[in-house]
């Protein structure tokens, strides 16, 4: 339960969380219009724009997530969280008047270094939530950030028939109204004792796995969780610029594949989980989550049209299974004074592929749907992440032999 008269300021937790998600969402169906329109080139080269942003996103924050933490931990949660739906807003302005591409980089840079609003919102939520009620808040918290993420798709199909910058303008008013209802409603909820002093030490997460060799039969399912989350990348990254130039899509027809694929890993992740790894175990579920990634992948690179491409999202969302049950395994064979170190280094390694996957996949994508292509087959980025995930079946299946 809240702690008394803290269920405005939850109210305030779970609508940025919302908003936040919805914000992440409600872009990816007009990005690849709004490039053209700036860029002035075809879809390729907005794919290859898009991953320049992306890219630079994700790099911003996998450098300064871990500071705005340090920063709440010593200012208070308040400042921090309001400045950084501010300053979400102001990203979201910019990009609705943005007129060149210059304008979208700076844009995605200030929104990287102050976009981890989710992690403050959570503490603030452990702030004024009683010790034994948090796992059941981190729930409410995770499920408003899900629907956000379905409808984020949806919503910014629908605006962009009133322009390609809707979609930012209304994410901007929406991170505004919230802002605003935030100075009226969220104190301070970081009491003055548990204030810690800020210093400039910069947090290195990569620097973190060195600090964890010692317990190296663990590594190459590290490495292996890295191809793993850098072929799930791709979708992110080359999924809507694909189907807009292989199936002629609109955007509206992108939002709501875009959405079943949130609804169908939401009710994957959230429920088939809890049948699957009791019944088959961690390393099954891995195992045969891997395979169903490698024919929803190779499925994705041949599908001829959207039906097909939507009969194999079906393998690869059940296959996602292979992440959490990655996580449950090293979890469970992690000493209880490490699990701290392997969430970081787990974090880690899922921010390192959303820095590398992005470029290195639009780039392809660009290139096999260019006149320089030795072939024309704008599917080849998904070939890559099925060949990816075989690599990393081959790493899981042999440290299972030598390590379980």
């Amino acid at each position: 339960m809240m702690l008394t008269g803290q269920k405005s300021k939850f109210t305030f937790v779970l609508i940025t969380v919302f908003i936040e998600s919805v914000g992440l969402g409600i872009m990816l169906p007009v990005m690849p219009r709004l490039l053209v329109e700036l860029g002035g080139g075809d879809i390729g080269d907005a794919a290859a724009y898009g991953g320049i942003l992306i890219f630079v996103y994700a790099l911003m924050q996998f450098i300064f997530a871990p500071l705005l933490g340090r920063l709440s931990d010593h200012f208070g949660r308040r400042p921090i969280i309001l400045l950084a739906m501010l300053i979400f807003a102001f990203n979201n302005l910019m990009m609705t008047i943005a007129t060149s591409i210059t304008w979208l980089l700076v844009a995605r840079t200030i929104s990287g270094i102050a976009g981890a609003t989710s992690a403050v919102a959570n503490t603030v939520a452990f702030d004024i939530s009683s010790r034994e009620k948090r796992a059941e808040t981190l729930g409410m918290i995770s499920a408003a950030g899900f629907i956000g993420v379905f409808a984020g798709p949806v919503m910014g199909g629908f605006l962009v028939d009133f322009g390609s910058r809707m979609p930012f303008l209304v994410s901007a008013v929406l991170a505004l109204a919230n802002f605003l209802f935030g100075l009226i409603v969220l104190p301070e909820t970081l009491k003055p004792e548990n204030r810690r002093q800020f210093t400039f030490k910069i947090t290195r997460p990569v620097g973190q796995l060195f600090k964890f060799e010692q317990i190296g039969f663990m590594l190459p399912l590290l490495f292996a969780y890295f191809i793993l989350s850098f072929a799930y990348d791709t979708n992110f990254s080359v999924l809507g610029y694909y189907t807009m130039e292989k199936y002629l899509w609109t955007e509206r027809q992108l939002g709501y594949f875009l959405s079943f694929l949130s609804g169908m890993l939401v009710l994957i992740q959230g429920l088939i989980i809890k049948i699957a790894v009791p019944r088959l175990g961690e390393k099954r579920v891995i195992i045969w989550g891997m395979i169903l990634n490698i024919v929803g992948f190779t499925g994705f690179a041949f599908a001829p049209n959207g039906w097909a491409l939507i009969l194999f999202s079906v393998p690869f969302c059940v296959g996602c299974l292979a992440a959490p049950a990655f996580y449950s395994l090293l979890s469970q064979k992690t000493p209880n004074d490490q699990q701290g170190a392997l969430n970081g280094n787990m974090n880690s390694m899922a921010a390192a592929s959303g820095v590398l996957s992005p470029l290195i996949m639009t780039q392809t994508f660009k290139y096999f749907t260019s006149e320089k292509a030795v072939i024309y087959f704008p599917g080849f980025p998904f070939l890559v992440a099925a060949v990816c995930i075989v690599l990393a079946l081959l790493f899981t299946v042999v440290n299972f032999k030598r390590s379980y």
